[in-house]
């Protein structure tokens, strides 16, 4: 199985990538040796995004969700992703067990617990509109841990099968 692209300009890192990888990598040694000063700065900030976007920012996500789904039930959703003489190398059960271990390993594992006692003492959710902390953090994991992140991965599955 050939792993490299075919195309070799996708194998050499842009302008831009190289860019990305240096701010993820700058951000990250900053998290690691200074966290009060992240959180400090910016916690507040991403506060104050979610609390200006609100409401639609779901209305956003749902509307992602169901473009997913649309494309997935029309005839682009039958579209053979390689070609026409591109061969299946895994089953159905086999892609679809890729997905779930992955989804598990990676996320509920880890932000099973997490993620509903973070929002729980402390939602990104307006007060005036979300009262309840437990039921608005809940809601929030579903968000990330529902449809709307199964139909993420499918997303980025395709994404990255239309590159090989």
């Amino acid at each position: 199985m050939n792993l490299l692209p075919l195309n070799k300009a996708l194998s050499t890192p842009t302008k831009l990538e190289k860019t990305a990888l240096l701010f993820c990598v700058g951000l990250s040694v900053i998290a690691f040796l200074f966290p009060e000063l992240l959180t400090e700065h910016l916690q507040p900030a991403i506060n104050k995004i979610l609390g200006y976007l609100g409401s639609p920012f779901f209305i956003l996500v749902n509307l992602l969700l169901f473009s997913v789904i649309a494309i997935a039930i029309s005839p682009l959703g039958q579209r053979k992703i390689g070609g026409a003489q591109a061969l299946v190398e895994f089953s159905t059960f086999g892609w679809l067990s890729m997905l779930f271990a992955a989804g598990m390993g990676s996320g509920l594992i880890f932000w099973g617990v997490a993620e509903p006692a973070l929002h729980t003492v402390n939602s990104p959710l307006k007060q005036s509109l979300y009262p309840n902390h437990q039921t608005s953090g809940l809601a929030l994991t579903l968000v990330n841990w529902g449809a709307h992140a199964w139909a993420r991965m499918h997303g980025r599955s395709m994404q990255y099968l239309a590159w090989y």
